[in-house]
């Protein structure tokens, strides 16, 4: 499997893994999965660190990387997927993390159980 892990799930597998469904946890600890992080998390993680929504995590691009999770660039071809999607969800990154999943066939593991409505494979 070929996954992505939406903000919130690559936050509570550093921070809160209990948090997380028998089956996001299942798919994460697979180690036959070939599992991303976007550089749009972690713009999204920045920038609520920084106007004070998330604690500072020190190290967590190297943090990240020691997960071993593959970094995934926000890509044109992403950026262009942006223009197909209804506009069924307003938060603008989890669109950015939908797109990459239809541009680069991902299934996103998620909580938000609206993005499944969305023409993504999601784990909840």
């Amino acid at each position: 499997m070929r996954g992505l892990l939406d903000t919130h799930i690559l936050l509570w597998w550093l921070t809160e893994p209990r948090r997380l469904s028998a089956a996001q946890y299942g798919a994460i600890t697979n180690e036959r999965h070939d599992l991303a992080v976007s550089a749009v998390s972690i713009a999204e993680i920045a920038i609520k660190t920084s106007i004070g929504k998330l604690p500072v995590i020190d190290g967590l691009t190297e943090l990240v990387a020691r997960q071993g999770f593959r970094e995934l660039q926000f890509a044109n071809r992403h950026a262009l997927q942006l223009a197909t999607l209804p506009l069924l969800h307003r938060d603008p990154f989890d669109r950015m993390l939908v797109a990459q999943c239809i541009a680069d066939d991902l299934i996103l593991i998620t909580g938000d159980g609206q993005l499944s409505e969305y023409p993504i494979e999601t784990i909840k």
